[in-house]
């Protein structure tokens, strides 16, 4: 369920606090990625963080397949968007 986002109502913000916030939780990521690692000069750097972030990415590419629409913000599915 695509549950994340700030929400405005006559100028003002609907949620109190971060605990009234509905926050992507981990339990919410794909079950299953695929990582391809890239040969670089670049420092090591850590890969653990990978899930949380590519979540949205790949929402908005479901979301643009299913209803050929591009999404240029978010929360994708923002009513006044």
């Amino acid at each position: 369920t695509l549950s994340a986002g700030l929400h405005i109502d006559a100028g003002a913000v609907r949620e109190g606090s971060f605990a009234d916030y509905r926050w992507l939780r981990m339990k919410h990521v794909p079950a299953q990625m695929q990582v391809h690692l890239v040969r670089s000069d670049d420092r090591v750097g850590g890969v653990g963080e990978l899930g949380y972030p590519s979540a949205a990415a790949a929402l908005a590419n479901a979301l643009a397949r299913a209803t050929g629409t591009l999404p240029t913000r978010f929360p994708l599915l923002d009513p006044g968007a």
